[in-house]
């Protein structure tokens, strides 16, 4: 990956969900950083870590969660979702956490099962078999997604 060019194509800049801001064109309700989020993610990243030592770029990130995708630069074709925890040092093994690591497909995929399993989830609010979000925005219980795009293996 040529650092000067790009780290999203058009197609996949278009692509992005409507709550991610692409690193290389920011939206224009986008009040962060984007430095700052690799920054965080090379203080974060502890020996072991999947991204530990790996040279990324920013690709995008969630404009509201702490969520950040990252380019491969060995392998641009690889991405990795990241949430970062923000914490300003370097984490415990197993944290910053990956939601997904492959493909842009693979990114996407993961996207899709996300808004998949939220959708069931306000369906089964709706209709009394789930407990609703809370004041606060959390569900009675945690909503977990697994998708094909995770190639990521967690230890």
């Amino acid at each position: 990956m040529d650092l000067g060019e790009p780290v999203l194509t058009a197609a996949q800049m278009e692509a992005l969900p409507p709550e991610w801001c692409a690193a290389d064109a920011p939206a224009a309700d986008c009040d962060t950083r984007h430095e700052g989020l690799t920054c965080e993610l090379a203080i974060e990243v502890p020996p072991g870590h999947l991204l530990h030592g790996v040279p990324v770029r920013l690709a995008a990130h969630d404009l509201i969660y702490d969520d950040a995708l990252f380019a491969h630069v060995a392998e641009p074709s690889r991405f990795t979702w990241v949430h970062l925890t923000w914490a300003g040092h370097e984490e415990a093994t197993g944290f910053p956490t990956i939601d997904c690591d492959g493909t842009w497909q693979d990114f996407l995929a993961h996207v899709g099962a996300i808004d998949q399993a939220l959708h069931q989830v306000a369906r089964a609010e709706a209709d009394g078999r789930r407990v609703p979000l809370g004041p606060s925005g959390t569900p009675s219980r945690p909503v977990v997604v697994r998708s094909s795009g995770t190639a990521h293996e967690r230890a």
